[in-house]
């Protein structure tokens, strides 16, 4: 069994807590204080029904490791900075547990859900980096469809200079001097 196996089994919940209450020492040190509300914030995703919560945190610990790795560097060596790597350390196995976890809750770590904003609002051609909309020429409908605002009307209705059901005929092309034909 790999380290990352061992890693995977074991109950996320005591190492968040435990990462938490190694933090508490950190919190009056500013380079290592952003560790403890964030600690925090993952005991209270993994003890939440929903998902997203956890996804975050997940999200949040890989860039606090290299944060932490950063600021390792930059720091003097003393009780904070052996308190710091062992919470640096813990994240790896908070990071693999809390993914199984998540895992068999149901949820998954995707870059276009979590902490990031979606891209599904976006119109046809604007894919961005996370993903998102509908490519330019495609035929497939938008996975995503807002309901219609209350009041809306919903393609039918009344036409304005035409008799009955009949559709108006469309207006003959123009040409300029030039013999091109107008797109308006």
């Amino acid at each position: 069994m790999s380290g990352l196996e061992r890693f995977a089994n074991i109950d996320a919940i005591p190492l968040v807590r435990g990462a938490a209450a190694l933090s508490l020492i950190l919190s009056p040190k500013p380079a290592f204080s952003y560790n403890f509300p964030l600690m925090l914030f993952g005991v209270v995703s993994f003890e939440l029904t929903s998902t997203a919560p956890q996804q975050f945190f997940l999200t949040m610990i890989i860039f606090t490791g290299l944060f932490d790795l950063f600021n390792l560097f930059g720091s003097s060596f003393g009780l904070h900075t052996i308190v710091a790597f062992i919470v640096m350390c813990l994240k790896v196995p908070i990071y693999v547990s809390g993914l199984t976890s998540l895992r068999n809750r149901g949820g998954e770590i995707t870059w276009a859900s979590q902490g990031f904003a979606s891209a599904a609002w976006m119109p046809a051609g604007m894919r961005g980096g996370l993903g998102g909309g509908q490519a330019l020429g495609s035929d497939d409908a938008p996975a995503h469809h807002d309901p219609t605002p209350p009041g809306a009307f919903h393609g039918g209705g009344y036409r304005l200079g035409g008799e009955g059901n009949a559709p108006a005929p469309p207006p003959p092309p123009r040409t300029t001097r030039d013999g091109y034909t107008s797109i308006a």
